[in-house]
């Protein structure tokens, strides 16, 4: 069974778009709920190679619409929709389940598509991870790693007596994006600290 038994070639085309390449990074956003609005580049997007029919006429030339978005899921590290909107009328494409139908029929093509998501969404991650990066500066001693593991931010950095120093950032969308981020001793001798945040001080 090929992906041409399953889904058409708009949808095809709707998937071809997960490239990193298409994305403006300075016009996309993280939204207040943790959701990553990746705004495509509409000069970089690739003019669609199958004609749509009339339900799907907003997406027969994505340079002209007015808004076009992946919605990606950092806690799940996955694409979740593709986003259109020209003239206040909406288009949204789900991912998620044309992915799911791919996995569940055994398509030819899944594993090609698996790999390009997780390629696209590792560089989104990335991404995010340097912008809370820039937001830590300020902290003392070198870089040594950083990583997401769902809802937590956890950041090594090297002091000056050789000693990691652990960073962790709960909820991190909510504290360490677009605000200077303050830090709590939790033991008392500078190898643990945890961002400060509202949970933390209402406990």
């Amino acid at each position: 069974m090929t992906i041409n038994d399953i889904i058409n070639k708009e949808s095809q085309y709707e998937l071809s778009l997960i490239n990193v390449d298409y994305i403006n990074f300075e016009l996309s956003e993280i939204k207040k709920d943790g959701m990553v609005y990746l705004a495509l580049d509409k000069d970089k997007i690739p003019k669609s190679f199958v004609e749509f029919n009339s339900d799907n006429l907003i997406l027969e030339n994505l340079s002209n619409v007015d808004y076009c978005y992946i919605v990606f899921n950092p806690l799940k590290n996955r694409c979740e929709e593709l986003i259109v909107e020209q003239h206040a009328i909406v288009y949204k494409f789900d991912y998620i389940s044309i992915m799911y139908f791919l996995e569940m029929l055994s398509v030819s093509e899944y594993e090609r598509y698996k790999k390009i998501h997780n390629i696209f969404n590792e560089n989104i991650m990335d991404w995010i991870k340097s912008k809370l990066r820039a937001r830590m500066m300020n902290l003392s001693g070198d870089f040594i790693k950083d990583a997401i593991k769902e809802d937590t931010y956890f950041q090594v950095r090297k002091n000056n007596n050789s000693k990691d120093v652990y960073y962790i950032i709960y909820r991190w969308w909510e504290k360490g994006i677009d605000k200077d981020i303050s830090f709590i001793d939790i033991i008392n001798d500078g190898t643990l600290f945890v961002g400060e945040n509202d949970w933390f001080n209402s406990s």
